[in-house]
Parts: C-alpha cells; structure tokens; sequence
C-alpha cells in the first residue's frame, strides 16, 4: 500500500503522522528521536514495509507536527500521552509493536511502564534510548558502591546534556549543528526534516523538561511489555552497561548487541529489521502476567 498521512490530535498539538506497507500484516509504530524526525526511519521500513503495517510520526516540536507553546510540552508525561494517542487512533482495540531510537525509545519506556498506556503495546524494540529512571537509579547506585570512575566516564561521555541547558548559546549551537548534519546527510541521499534547525532548538526542550527532574527524583516502574533491547556497542553516549540491570525490572526482556554508532538506523538497517522482525514475529509471543 501506498503511504497515507493523517493527523492525530495530542494535549492541543498536531502529530503528522504517516502509514504504510501491508495492511494485513501487524503494526508497527516507530518513534523517532532527537534531532531527528519520522524521515529518521526511511532505510529500515524499505526492509519492513513489504511484510508489517507501518506507522510513524513526528513527535511534537519535529517535523510537520506541532510543538507546545511551553517547555513543559517537552515532559515525558505528554510525550507519552502522544505516542498512546497515536497508538489508539492507527490500531483501535488491537496493541502494536512500538520500536524506539534514542529519545523516541526514552518515551517508549515511559509509555510502556505506564499502566494506563502499558496495555496498548504487545512489544517494545529499545534501540539506543535508556530509561531516565532506571539510568539515574544506576548512577546513584554505581557511585554508592564506589565505581565513580565509571560514573565520571559516563557523565564526560553525557556532557551534552549540560551544555542543552545553557541559554541563547545552546540554542544558536545546536541549530547550526543540525543544520550541516541535515546537509550532509542529504548529499548522501538520506532524507531528512525539512525544518532541521527549527527541530533542533524544539527539541531541547527534551532534555530541558526531563534530565534533571529525572535524577532528583527517579520514578523506577516494572515493565510487564516484553522488550528487546538493542544495545549499539560504538554508541559513544550511550553505554551497554547502562542497562545492565534492567533484567529487575523488566523480566520479559531479550538484549541484542549490534556493532554500530548511535545512527545505526541510518548504517545498518537491515540488521535493525531483522532484528524487529524475529521478535516481532517469533519473540513477542508470551507476555507477563501484569
């Protein structure tokens, strides 16, 4: 089938969102991350689309969806609340496959630990995105039981996420940033959001709404989803042994290791949609008692 897009309204704001592929066959949302937008997931549903329903979405303040007059707009509480919007209006009375990159897997788990949400998904593919509860809960615990070199290593590698709370100059930097990363990657034939700079000073309010809340005041919940978690081993930011304890508190949970950087949407998607199709197909079939 051809692609279809359509809107979906979210808490007063427009999600843009699009589907495609084989209508018989069962649903898959992908959710993108920062500073991207749906176009993210291009090279993956080619070698999706011919065997799985697709839908994507540009997350609010990305894209041609709209963004929140707020910063508060950007809380992982309503960009939950988006994605089960989405999920409710493409799939009415029937759960869907949610597949997440880096900050569309940080909502994915804030949707899929969320009782009121938890139902509307029958699977959840993480790739390269953690649990901001989880994550702080680890670095508390690491630096209680004395690893502070790798807590240290691990907040050098996550410098970043500091430099997005500066005024203007944030702003200005990740604009500019995004603007040439979008340039490149079109010279190389891969499309992108046709209002990069704009998506990246949104986007902002991500890590501006969330990070520190996130680490005052952790919030772990069990996650009765099933999950695979894809860990990309030469991601610089996000490292494989953030998960490490994720096993307690999502039991139905299967790791898989892929030799790729954070864009592994991009450099290896056929390996990304094999590795959806096996759970999706094979892996996802027994889920928890809640």
């Amino acid at each position: 089938m051809g692609a279809v897009d359509r809107w979906v309204e979210s808490d007063g704001v427009r999600l843009a969102v699009r589907e495609e592929g084989n209508r018989a066959g069962p649903t898959i949302l992908l959710v993108h991350g920062y500073p991207d937008s749906a176009a993210l997931w291009d090279p993956v549903v080619r070698h999706l689309r011919h065997r799985f329903r697709i839908v994507r979405y540009d997350v609010r303040g990305a894209g041609r969806s709209g963004r929140p007059a707020e910063q508060d707009g950007y809380r992982l509480d309503r960009l939950a609340a988006d994605l089960a919007a989405v999920a409710r209006e493409v799939s009415p009375g029937r759960p869907v496959h949610l597949v997440g990159h880096d900050w569309g897997s940080v909502q994915g788990w804030e949707a899929v630990t969320s009782s009121a949400h938890a139902p509307l998904f029958a699977s959840f593919t993480s790739i390269s995105g953690p649990n901001l509860d989880l994550g702080a809960r680890w670095l508390r615990a690491e630096w209680s039981g004395g690893n502070r070199i790798r807590v240290a290593g691990q907040a050098l590698l996550s410098s970043y996420v500091w430099f997005t709370h500066v005024p203007v100059l944030s702003d200005l930097a990740c604009q500019l940033l995004n603007s040439c990363r979008a340039w490149l990657l079109r010279r190389k034939g891969i499309a992108t959001s046709p209002t990069p700079g704009r998506d990246a000073v949104n986007g902002l309010g991500l890590y501006r709404a969330n990070i520190l809340a996130r680490l005052r005041e952790p919030r772990p919940r069990r996650c009765t989803v099933p999950v695979l978690l894809v860990v990309l081993t030469r991601d610089l930011v996000v490292r494989p042994w953030v998960f490490d304890d994720l096993g307690e508190w999502c039991p139905a949970v299967r790791r898989r290791e892929v030799r790729a950087g954070h864009w592994a949407p991009h450099s290896h998607p056929g390996v990304l949609a094999r590795l959806i199709t096996d759970f999706v197909e094979y892996g996802a079939a027994n889920r928890p008692a809640s």
